[in-house]
C-alpha cells in the first residue's frame, strides 16, 4: 500500500505541475488577445480562459489537500518544511491567478467590443458540471440566479453585460483571496509551534516536488 508521504509529494508534484499548465495557458490567452478577428477566434480564447480559471480552482483544491498533509507529519521538523513548501506553491498559484485575472479582463473587454459591435451579448456560460472542484453547487447557485431568464438578453433593448466574464474574474479574485487568509491563519498558528521547536527544526530542505 501507499505511504502518506507518497501521497502528500504527488500533490505536490500536482499543484506545482498545474500552475505550470495555467501559467503556459496564460501565455496563450495573452497572445490570442492581440489576434482576434472572428467569433470562432473568441470563441477558442474563451474555451481557454475557461479552462485556466478550472484549473486554478483545481490546483487550489490541491493546495488544501497539502495543508492537511501537514498535520499527518511525524515530527516538527518535517511540518516546518512541509508548512513552508506550501507557502511556496501557494504563492506561486496566487500570483499566476493575479496575472490570469489581468489577462482574462484584457480579454474579456475585447470580448465585450466585439459582441456589441455586432448587436449581440457574449455566449452565456454552461451550467459548471459536479465535478467543480471549488465549490460547485455555489457555482450552479450562481448560475440559476445569473442566468435564469435570460429576458434582458433575448427581449428588449441588447445588453452587453457580460456575467461570465464576470464569474470568472470573481473566482481568481476568490482564489488568491483565500490564499491570503490561509497563510495569515497558518503563520499565526505557527509562531507558537515554532517557538516551542526552534532548536528541533532547523533548516532542512523542502521536499523535491518535480
Amino acid at each position: 500500500g501507499r505511504t502518506a508521504d507518497s501521497f502528500y509529494v504527488e500533490d505536490c508534484q500536482q499543484a506545482q505541475a498545474s500552475t505550470h499548465a495555467i501559467q503556459n495557458l496564460t501565455g496563450q490567452i495573452s497572445k490570442l488577445v492581440g489576434s482576434l478577428v472572428c467569433e470562432k477566434d473568441y470563441q477558442a480564447c474563451r474555451k481557454l480562459v475557461d479552462d485556466a480559471v478550472r484549473q486554478a480552482s483545481d490546483t487550489q483544491a490541491v493546495l488544501k489537500r497539502i495543508q492537511e498533509h501537514q498535520r499527518q507529519a511525524q515530527n516538527p521538523s518535517e511540518r516546518s518544511n512541509r508548512r513552508m513548501m506550501y507557502f511556496k506553491l501557494s504563492d506561486n498559484l496566487a500570483i499566476t491567478a493575479r496575472v490570469l485575472e489581468d489577462v482574462v479582463r484584457r480579454f474579456n473587454a475585447e470580448e465585450s467590443k466585439y459582441y456589441a459591435s455586432h448587436g449581440q451579448s457574449p455566449p452565456k456560460p454552461s451550467p459548471p458540471g459536479g465535478d467543480d472542484a471549488a465549490g460547485g453547487e455555489e457555482q450552479r447557485l450562481g448560475y440559476a440566479e445569473g442566468h435564469g431568464s435570460g429576458a434582458d438578453l433575448e427581449g428588449g433593448a441588447p445588453s452587453f453585460s457580460n456575467r461570465r466574464a464576470d464569474e470568472d474574474t470573481q473566482r481568481l479574485q476568490r482564489i488568491y483571496a483565500d490564499l491570503a487568509v490561509s497563510q495569515e491563519e497558518q503563520q499565526g498558528a505557527s509562531y507558537q509551534t515554532l517557538e516551542n521547536h526552534m532548536v528541533m527544526t532547523g533548516g532542512g530542505e523542502l521536499p523535491r516536488a518535480g
